[in-house]
């Protein structure tokens, strides 16, 4: 998947809608929740595959419809994130299951227009 945006936190918040629209989750009711994600990794592409993993993570073990993702702060080895949507989604099914993001050929660039990320993931 390749995303492109005007700022790192950008290329960041296309990277998870690109996820959620990879993976097309679908549910009915369930509760709402808000949790909080801190990350320190060696640089902004370990940081993105951190984040993207995590995501998929609470989408899957707490059975979550992800709905809004807000980046509170991020720099090149550090991110806080909230998230919000409903978890413990009943009759919750997935179009594809994405296993994880990788690290193979993981690429984000400063481009003329900002950033751009090139992420592959594992179905």
């Amino acid at each position: 998947m390749k995303v492109s945006a005007g700022s790192l936190k950008g290329v960041f918040l296309n990277a998870a809608k690109g996820l959620a629209e990879l993976s097309g989750p679908k549910g009915e009711r369930g509760k709402p929740f808000k949790f909080n994600i801190k990350l320190k990794a060696d640089g902004p592409e370990s940081l993105l595959i951190s984040f993207l993993n995590e995501l998929n993570y609470i989408s899957t073990a707490k059975k979550a419809l992800l709905g809004k993702i807000k980046i509170i702060s991020i720099s090149k080895s550090f991110l806080t994130s909230e998230v919000s949507g409903l978890k413990n989604v009943e009759k919750l099914s997935f179009l594809r299951e994405i296993k994880a993001a990788t690290y193979h050929d993981i690429l984000i660039k400063k481009t003329r227009g900002g950033f751009s990320a090139k992420i592959t993931f594992d179905v």
